[in-house]
């Protein structure tokens, strides 16, 4: 499987901007001036990215503050640059690039030297398929599955890499309702919802209303959909989306289609309520401005500081919050305790911090694909106009409807999850979880773990490092979700494990032992203090 990704040349962020692969890249005599860069990045937003271009192009322009490129729009960027002018870009260096200015002496500098980066003697372009050629963790085929332990072109893996964090996915109960509603329905309703919808989407809709304590929700298949849909519906003119400096690219992409539309967007500083707050004292005369979150973010599951911003705004007329808790639903719930660390229910971040959408001005959006292990989404509606509104996107008129077995696996899930089994689920999690990131710490790595959540992140350093723990993790049997330069900063990338109530103590402790070889293996690994 991965040498079909490497013989189509198939790499995620040159897919993006429909970029050819070049093995190697070799810079062009003479110097790049300030007028060749611009029209460059003129270029890649007309061909690539259909971004709006500033009237007043020049070379002190910030490329996130005044542009609103997030990090991969960097990267994309950067890539672009490598292939317009023939050259190799330093990886490392690159991540100290502010301005186009930067950008041009960078480019300069590198002009007739070799690019050397997280890894000797390549570029931006390059490192991509040095990731996906190296680290063993990328484009697997699995051949069979039993619990969390999967085969892999016959080798046995433990599965850290799954977010079916209830473990529902392999619940013969599930199994067992999906096959009378496929009898029922059909394996598809095929139907536009703004024509028809099986009564499986009314009761789904209604159970998750109650769940996450709100008037009405709408389900979409998936929560990337809902962005897509959403935010350019919402948006004129006159509309600001401030997201989060680490808010996920699904949301990024929905707002860049509300951008191209003619909206304003800018970043704030992760979870940094001053910067929020200055950003959103800057935004007074505007209509309205949303402010686009994670609940919990997937690199360090680490709640956004949602009942702090709530009472932010209410100091500001205009202002929503607009957040994505995809990893929360299904896990955090109503008053966590000592007894029930994660709360009950797993009615998501609306119930751990008691929020209204109404009078807390908040639009949630969360996926069923995760805690779940359906194909599904949904979108709280406030009132009957926004109801109405949100069922008029694109995305929610067009788009196939879910499979049946996803409203239906969907709808028992929940179901269990509201049961004192579901609780129970939880707390079994919690403990996997409080095992391993209590492991990791004792071997000497770095786990960040929030609230002993099920999102780990063990930081190992370099990407030269982190494709070797990577390679000594698979061959103990190990799948992880490696977290790479553009995902993470060049000089930290990170493994990261999700845990879920289908993983055994015994496959907690084999991971244990596996990182304790590699942190003596990896010596840039950083030790936890």
């Amino acid at each position: 499987m991965k040498e079909e990704y490497l013989s189509e040349e198939v790499v995620d962020l040159e897919r993006v901007v429909g970029l050819e692969l070049n093995n190697s890249t070799k810079a062009k005599s003479g110097t790049i001036d300030g007028e060749q860069l611009l029209e460059s990045y003129v270029g890649f937003c007309n061909k690539y990215k259909k971004k709006r271009i500033p009237q007043n192009l020049h070379l002190d322009l910030q490329l996130s503050g005044d542009l609103a490129l997030d990090s991969i729009d960097q990267v994309e960027f950067l890539l672009h640059v490598e292939k317009t002018f023939g050259l190799s870009i330093d990886p490392d260096k690159s991540t100290n690039v502010r301005t186009f200015r930067d950008l041009l002496e960078l480019v300069n500098e590198t002009q007739d030297t070799d690019a050397k980066g997280g890894v000797p003697g390549v570029g931006i372009t390059d490192l991509q398929r040095h990731l996906i050629e190296e680290v063993p963790q990328f484009y697997n085929e699995v051949d069979e599955q039993h619990g969390r332990t999967l085969k892999i072109k016959g080798k046995e893996v433990y599965d850290f890499a799954s977010a079916n964090y209830l473990g529902l996915d392999l619940d013969e109960r599930i199994f067992t309702k999906i096959e009378a509603d496929l009898r029922k329905w059909g394996t598809h309703p095929s139907w536009s919802r703004a024509i028809a919808s099986p009564e499986l989407y009314t009761k789904l809709e209604n159970t998750l209303s109650e769940v996450v304590g709100v008037p009405r929700v709408l389900v979409y298949p998936t929560v990337t959909l809902i962005h897509m849909g959403i935010l350019p519906l919402v948006a004129t003119p006159d509309t600001l989306f401030l997201m989060d400096e680490r808010a996920h690219k699904s949301i990024q992409e929905g707002v860049d289609l509300a951008y191209a539309k003619g909206a304003l967007k800018k970043f704030f500083k992760h979870n940094d309520l001053e910067d929020l707050q200055r950003e959103l004292e800057n935004a007074r005369d505007l209509d309205a401005v949303y402010i686009c979150i994670d609940g919990v973010y997937s690199m360090t599951g680490v709640d956004a500081k949602l009942p702090e911003m709530v009472e932010m705004i209410r100091d500001y007329p205009n202002a929503t919050i607009y957040v994505d808790d995809a990893h929360g639903f299904g896990l955090w719930g109503s008053n966590p305790s000592e007894e029930n660390p994660y709360g009950t229910g797993g009615g998501g971040l609306l119930r751990k911090y008691n929020i209204d959408v109404n009078r807390d001005k908040v639009i949630y959006v969360a996926g069923l694909s995760k805690a779940f292990s359906s194909l599904g989404a949904f979108v709280t509606c406030r009132n009957d106009a926004e109801l109405e509104m949100f069922a008029t996107a694109a995305t929610f008129i067009n788009s196939g409807p879910c499979p049946t077995a996803s409203l239906s696996s969907a709808q028992t899930g929940l179901e269990i999850s509201q049961s004192s089994e579901g609780d129970e689920l939880r707390k079994h999690i919690f403990e996997l979880t409080k095992r391993f990131v209590t492991g990791v710490r004792e071997v000497g790595l770095v786990a960040e773990s929030s609230d002993f959540y099920p999102l780990v992140s063990v930081e190992i350093g370099t990407i030269a490092a982190v494709t070797e723990a990577a390679k000594i993790l698979w061959e103990k049997g190990i799948l992880i979700t490696p977290a790479v330069y553009p995902n993470a900063p060049i000089k930290r990338s990170m493994l990261r494990f999700t845990i879920t109530a289908a993983n055994t103590v015994e496959e907690i402790d084999n991971a244990i032992n596996a990182l304790e070889i590699v942190r003596d293996l990896v010596p840039s690994a950083p030790y936890y203090y």
